[in-house]
């Protein structure tokens, strides 16, 4: 599922890596939450806002004579079907535009379009996607009964969609931060792991926002006594309520199969670089907290210019799985102190990532 073209000369100095779906391309993320996706069948491709991508492999249906078709496949039906976003058809013009609650969420709608997956009708209990990937080109209208939708939030840093798709298997699509996707992976769901590892660092250390997908079945009996329980969650009212809609989502997103996962640039508006580097030469002392990988975040800081060649980076890393031990308070409290002993006098051009976990 993983392979990188670059060893194979079939990657330019000029493109990105993105998807996880054995390729490396470009997908660019608008600051604005609306995509427009051209509609028709008009084989000249015009450019399409959000979308960037190019690997003949894939495209036109091309990707069903890959050696994994059955996990693109999944792949691309988490992209069109785990969202919440709305879609809007112009009468006119034949255009769809879709509200999504980000851009990345928009990118990925137009994304799944593009690869013959398009998002086009959302009820209050279904999703309609038209498929077109066989040889013909055939559009298949497919519907999926939406029964449960787990919403992403900054503690969970993931997102979960529940549905009973056409010949009434029932499926659990999930994508979310890929420390948390991959803790909760099946053993026999990290087929891919390895490869998705290295290239989300990859992503990272190229400043972009990545996400991991992953899915699985869920049989009739686990589903009916789980969702039981989950719709008494919903419907408490007392103060424990979020908790136990957390437990709830905790308990049906486990055994996980990992099939990729995405990477978005983020483009800065215009003239965010020089405004923060006038901040700075003003005198300014800048902190940034974000929740994005570490290596995100420092080529962000380069191309934002918070950060500057000749600072000196001290990155001081805690990864914790019980903030409340005083043991491991100590453990953090040395890995501060040996960071700031074992280095020369530091100036004000020296910076400070700190990266701390706990669960």
């Amino acid at each position: 599922m993983a392979v990188d073209l670059e060893e194979h000369g079939e990657i330019s100095s000029a493109t990105t890596p993105q998807c996880q779906t054995k390729v490396y391309g470009t997908w660019d993320s608008s600051r604005t939450h609306e995509i427009e996706v051209q509609s028709g069948g008009d084989n000249t491709r015009a450019p399409i806002k959000g979308f960037g991508f190019e690997d003949d492999r894939l495209m036109n249906g091309n990707w069903l004579r890959e050696s994994q078709p059955n996990d693109i496949l999944q792949f691309f039906r988490v992209l069109a079907i785990c969202h919440t976003a709305i879609p809007e058809l112009d009468e006119e013009s034949g255009k769809y535009t879709y509200e999504a609650e980000s851009p990345d969420e928009a990118s990925f709608l137009a994304a799944a379009r593009e690869f013959g997956f398009e998002f086009c009708k959302r009820t209050q209990s279904s999703v309609f996607i038209r498929e077109r990937f066989s040889s013909s080109g055939q559009i298949v209208e497919r519907e999926y009964k939406v029964l449960n939708l787990l919403d992403f939030t900054s503690k969970r840093k993931r997102m979960s969609v529940v549905v009973r798709d056409e010949e009434g298997q029932i499926l659990l699509l999930c994508k979310g931060a890929d420390s948390i996707i991959f803790e909760r992976l099946a053993k026999n769901g990290k087929t891919y792991l390895g490869p998705t590892t290295k290239h989300l660092t990859e992503y990272g250390e190229a400043g972009l926002r990545t996400l991991a997908l992953a899915y699985r079945k869920l049989d009739e009996e686990e589903y009916s006594a789980w969702n039981s329980e989950f719709q008494k969650a919903k419907t408490s009212i007392g103060s424990d309520r979020d908790g136990l809609l957390e437990t709830g989502a905790d308990m049906i997103e486990k055994d996980l199969i990992l099939i990729g996962a995405t990477a978005v640039e983020d483009k800065l508006q215009k003239g965010v670089p020089q405004c923060i580097d006038k901040l700075a030469q003003a005198g300014l002392k800048l902190w940034v907290l974000t929740g994005d990988k570490m290596e995100t975040a420092i080529n962000i800081g380069f191309a934002c210019s918070l950060l500057r060649q000749g600072m000196r980076q001290i990155c001081i890393t805690s990864i914790n799985q019980d903030g409340g031990s005083q043991d491991s308070k100590r453990a953090v409290k040395e890995n501060i102190l040996n960071q700031l002993t074992n280095i020369p006098l530091f100036n004000n051009l020296s910076i400070f990532t700190i990266r701390a976990r706990t669960s």
